[in-house]
């Protein structure tokens, strides 16, 4: 999984763990929480200055604390990953279905044997509706591509 490399130098802006709590609505005593379960590789009370690395690190673990009901669930969910967990959440992404972290990848790619098995499942599910606000999305894009060819043929 992609992490930020460790780094110990402090923010052009200084933060401070009970900011960052407040910003993600973790309550203090939550943040102690995650410390004392070793979910957290540095104390937030004692940690006046938060480097990179640390206010990365309260954000992820922080906001599964926010809306997990429990530190056991926060464990599962962070069992698969390697702590620190400075982890950008706009980097990985936690699928509920597989119980897993996954890489976003940088570029989705829709392939065409996608889209065609797309376009089955609807046939099949009778899905008439959704499947003409396809075709005609598909047209729309076919004519401004024409139209494109076009320019690019007289320039």
């Amino acid at each position: 999984m992609p992490k930020k490399q460790p780094s110990p130098q402090l923010l052009l802006l200084p933060e401070k763990a009970p900011d960052i709590c407040e910003e993600i609505g973790l309550k203090w005593s939550g943040a102690k929480a995650l410390f004392a379960a070793k979910l957290l590789s540095f104390n937030p009370s004692t940690s006046r200055v938060l480097t990179e690395q640390q206010s990365d690190e309260l954000r992820f673990v922080g906001n599964l604390m926010a809306i997990c009901p429990s530190i056991e669930l926060v464990k599962k969910i962070l069992i698969s990953l390697e702590p620190p967990y400075a982890y950008s959440a706009a980097k990985i992404y936690y699928s509920w279905h597989r119980r897993e972290w996954l890489q976003i990848p940088e570029e989705f790619s829709i392939t065409n044997e996608i889209v065609s098995d797309y376009l089955q499942k609807l046939a099949h599910s009778g899905d008439l509706e959704e499947l003409l606000e396809h075709k005609a999305t598909a047209s729309t894009a076919i004519k401004i591509a024409r139209e494109a060819a076009l320019t690019r043929r007289r320039s």
